[in-house]
């Protein structure tokens, strides 16, 4: 069919569909049997707030509730047998040959059987409006806002209704059309030859400009961003890039909540489940989130279902949230294997902050077995009923975490580290996660660790130490913030980039008052080669007891920036000017690393952990003590995790063999035995067992991903 022929059959399509949806009766309409029902009875109050220990959390009627929901089409009996609490409804635009009308009938009978379960409704509105009319999916006009509010005006009754859910994976499905980056570069630049200064480029009209970087995986840098302005194609144009793209999933969320509550003031929102992590920093304040970073699809953590995503989504206690555990893969019928696995997650999750587990499907329970499936839908059900009893009773889930050391992270990161650019957005996800957060998934041996996504929403004095990476869009008040936090006697570490945006956007730079919180100078690109950084003596106590010039590494050799300083001292030099530099301010340490930190320097590497450990150990109120493993670094995917908790404490056995832990406390020293692969949570001086925290021992990755 020649493209113009379809162009015009398109706008046709989606033209019929504006007509249909605008005869459709967008009120209630008459208040039918089915209505009735729906309508009819106790109407629970639900909103996210405070559970009387302080954590975020759903609360029905005045309660903390945790969650546990699938989607269901039917699952009667079996469903409530597993354990659950509630149902993701989705609501599915059913094409355009059908009304809005049509459509509510058969939500309507969905819905109903929901109620009649005794389950809580979670009401997805999938953005397929336009997708039915042939254009594009993500198009929020006010077609797709009179969509949203008749559904939000039929269904806010439903008196077992908790929440509305947004599009899922909503950065990997919107558009990021040229013309709105070109209209967002006219708000960021006063004029074309502003736009030009800044980036070095020659455009010669606003028209020219693209946004290279598309869902086709990452593109290329322009020739204009590889200069000596811009050193390792750092530069404007590459953080212009990133940021419109962010602030795209940020406006898209704002127009959900905006059409919602022009209708329904109150019912909780949920972000839709998310396969990346830099979108969850534009998840409002106030929302519930979930996430479903599948484990082959999201790259390859079978231990956890990569849990780092719940630590940067919980942040420092502002949202409920929750993961989207995949139990099952249409192409690999193994994932019905062991229902261990499952109940290994769930656990998991527990222990990072969830407000409760979600599951995708609901077949891998009670309706379809697939082939190699090893264990019965009844053992799978028992199983999942056993977990989501044994977490509920225990409390944990309303359990508030004290962690002590903390990570600035900022969408960025990423894109540097997977690709030596800026991307800011990752099209495919086994690209994720940073280095960093890899590492610190199972925390440390002084407990876990906070992901602050927005500094003026955290109290950062609660923290010893907070490892910046790559956190180049900050405003004076942040720095503001961070230097008082330091003069008071915190720790920051942080590398390349910092607060750059500001100061001309590109990683050389620094803004002023960054400079003084460190005690820099100035910054240069370095044309010294690969050599090694060696401790020089300075503040060798700080940095966990460095010998000089006998502990080094030369795995910080890369992209480096030489420092000019002012009043800081190197801790660590490498062959140029680059180093770790340290600056005394009042009670406590700005320590900057001109070279990338994170993207490459490892645990394996004794001079990360012995710098590491000195920093979380910080204000540390957990210690796991002795050798906790003789084959792993003590700090990094060791065999046990300790989880602190203003209520009490957790740990996990995450090795083959029986073994015998030692933790701290607040000072006082205890000592538990747990059996293999076990989690123990001491809930107000209870010990509660907890059931396995990972994948069982005869069933390890390979077998899962050969």
């Amino acid at each position: 069919m020649p493209f113009q022929t379809r162009i015009l059959e398109m706008s046709v399509i989606a033209a019929l569909s504006l007509v249909m949806l605008a005869s459709s009766d967008l009120s209630a309409g008459p208040a039918d049997n089915v209505l009735s029902a729906l309508y009819g009875g106790h109407k629970v109050r639900a909103r996210i707030g405070k559970a009387p220990a302080g954590k975020m959390m759903l609360l029905i009627d005045g309660r903390p509730e945790p969650l546990f929901w699938a989607s269901l089409s039917s699952g009667g009996e079996d469903y409530r047998r597993a354990g659950m609490n509630a149902v993701l409804a989705e609501l599915v635009y059913p094409g355009k040959d059908k009304t809005l009308e049509e459509a509510f009938q058969e939500w309507n009978r969905l819905l109903l059987d929901i109620k009649k379960q005794g389950l809580y409704a979670v009401i997805y509105i999938h953005n397929t409006i336009h997708a039915s009319a042939g254009a594009i999916p993500w198009a929020f006009d006010d077609q797709w806002k009179r969509y949203v509010q008749a559904i939000v005006r039929r269904y806010r009754p439903v008196t077992n209704l908790i929440a509305w859910i947004f599009a899922d994976e909503v950065a990997d499905h919107l558009t990021y059309p040229d013309g709105a980056f070109r209209a967002f570069l006219r708000r960021e630049y006063p004029s074309l030859e502003a736009l030009n200064r800044a980036w070095d480029s020659r455009y010669a009209s606003f028209e020219d400009i693209r946004l290279e970087y598309r869902n086709d995986r990452h593109g290329r840098p322009e020739e204009s961003m590889a200069t000596p302005s811009h050193p390792f194609g750092i530069g404007p144009k590459a953080f212009d890039s990133a940021r419109f793209k962010a602030a795209r999933v940020a406006e898209a969320h704002r127009l959900f909540e905006a059409a919602v509550r022009e209708v329904d003031p109150d019912t909780p929102l949920f972000s839709g489940a998310h396969n990346l992590a830099w979108p969850i920093t534009g998840i409002p304040e106030g929302w519930g989130a979930f996430f479903d970073f599948y484990p082959g699809n999201s790259g390859h953590d079978y231990g956890t279902h990569h849990i780092w995503a719940m630590d940067i989504g919980r942040g420092q206690n502002e949202r409920p949230v929750m993961q989207m555990l995949l139990p099952e893969r249409w192409d690999d019928p193994r994932w019905h294997t062991d229902a261990r696995l499952l109940r290994g997650w769930m656990v998991e999750s527990a222990l990072h902050g969830a407000a409760g587990v979600t599951f995708w499907p609901w077949s891998f329970l009670g309706i379809d077995n697939r082939p190699g499936d090893r264990s019965s839908s009844r053992e799978r059900i028992a199983v999942c009923r056993e977990a989501i009893d044994t977490l509920r009773t225990s409390g944990i889930f309303e359990m508030l975490s004290q962690n002590t050391a903390a990570v600035l992270y900022q969408p960025y990161a990423e894109g540097w580290g997977a690709a030596s650019q800026v991307y800011g957005v990752l099209r495919h996800p086994d690209e994720e996660p940073y280095i960093l957060m890899d590492q610190l998934k199972f925390g440390t041996r002084y407990g876990q660790v906070d992901y602050l996504t927005h500094l003026d929403r955290a109290d950062l004095n609660r923290y010893g130490v907070i490892l910046a990476q790559f956190a180049p869009d900050l405003s004076a008040r942040d720095i503001a913030r961070l230097a008082a936090y330091v003069r008071k006697g915190g720790v920051l570490m942080a590398d390349v980039g910092f607060d750059c945006i500001r100061a001309g956007k590109t990683v050389t730079a620094m803004s002023r008052e960054a400079r003084e919180l460190f005690g820099i100078r100035k910054l240069a690109a370095s044309a010294a080669g690969p050599g090694r950084f060696a401790a020089t003596g300075h503040y060798s106590d700080l940095l966990g007891g460095l010998k000089p010039g006998e502990d080094s590494t030369d795995r910080l050799q890369q992209m480096a920036l030489d420092v000019e300083p002012d009043t800081a001292l190197p801790a660590l030099q490498g062959p140029g000017k680059q180093g770790l530099y340290v600056n005394r301010l009042g009670k406590g340490y700005a320590i900057f690393c001109s070279v990338l930190a994170w993207s490459r320097w490892t645990a394996s590497d004794p001079l990360f952990l012995k710098i590491h450990d000195a920093l979380f150990a910080r204000r540390a109120r957990i210690e796991l003590i002795g050798d906790q493993s003789k084959d792993r670094p003590q700090s990094f995917f060791s065999d046990t995790e300790a989880s602190l908790f203003f209520t009490g404490y957790a740990l996990q056995n995450r090795a083959d063999a029986e073994k015998t832990v030692k933790v701290r406390v607040n000072r006082r020293l205890f000592s538990h035995r747990l059996p293999p692969r076990s989690v123990l949570l001491v809930n107000r001086g209870r010990s509660i067992p907890l059931g396995t925290g990972t994948w069982p021992a005869e069933l390890g990755p390979k077998e899962m991903n050969p």
